[in-house]
């Protein structure tokens, strides 16, 4: 679906991809959660979820500058999954680690997913209007 197609205006069709962007990231959250269960059966949904991750994150990266809505705190902890960007492995489970590793993993990615989630509420910019 198109912003055209809803009626949105040019001025917010980066809201309107960022919100398209979000909703992907829901449905694979969802497969992938599915897949955790299953002991990381699906090397190829678990690469898109990372990769959608990172992608958002970057996308708001520069919303994040100078705001008051966001403490200090989470600042720190929103930056701290910069190096997650750089170094998608942080983030992706790999069948030589060991299932410790392998859950350390899964958990820091569900946590970005939570910031994540945690900022497009602070900006506001999670549903369509």
């Amino acid at each position: 679906m198109s912003a055209d197609e809803v009626g949105i205006s040019s001025g917010g069709q980066y809201l309107f991809d960022l919100l398209n962007k979000w909703r992907e990231l829901g449905e694979t959250s969802e497969l992938v959660r599915s897949d955790v269960i299953a002991e990381y059966s699906n090397d190829e949904i678990y690469s898109i979820y990372v990769s959608r991750l990172t992608r958002l994150w970057l996308e708001l990266l520069p919303f994040m500058e100078k705001r008051s809505e966001f403490s200090e705190p989470f600042l720190k902890e929103y930056n701290s999954f910069g190096e997650c960007y750089e170094k998608i492995e942080l983030l992706r489970p790999d069948k030589d680690d060991t299932k410790i590793v392998q859950k350390e993993k899964v958990l820091r990615a569900f946590k970005l997913e939570k910031v994540l989630r945690m900022t497009m509420d602070k900006l506001k910019i999670t549903r369509f209007e």
